[in-house]
């Protein structure tokens, strides 16, 4: 649900603006497409299925990551902050030396 306006998902970076729905929702034949392949149906509070077809279902999940957003899985970000911390601390710090050179001389 949109709040005052805002939506309570997070924020995406500059970079994934194609896939960022602040002004409009997700493509609907996507969403029946994902939720006919994983066989998603709506249930009622005793757990048997409900009315409602693939193309409901597509138009409550545009509704959902609009409103909230699709939370980051951070595939890259987790193995590479292991992979960093298990780093000796002399190579850590020469790397991190490294980057902030090379973020200062291709501003």
């Amino acid at each position: 649900m949109v709040k005052n306006g805002k939506q309570k998902g997070k924020s995406t970076d500059t970079i994934f603006e194609k896939y960022s729905y602040k002004n409009k929702k997700p493509p609907l034949a996507p969403m029946m497409s994902w939720a006919k392949s994983k066989n998603i149906r709506f249930r009622d509070a005793q757990g048997k299925f409900v009315k409602g077809n693939y193309r409901t279902i597509g138009f409550w999940l545009q509704k959902r990551i609009f409103a909230q957003g699709i939370s980051p899985t951070l595939f890259f970000t987790k193995p590479f902050r292991r992979a960093y911390n298990a780093l000796p601390d002399q190579l850590a710090e020469a790397y991190r030396l490294d980057i902030e050179l090379n973020l200062k001389t291709n501003k």
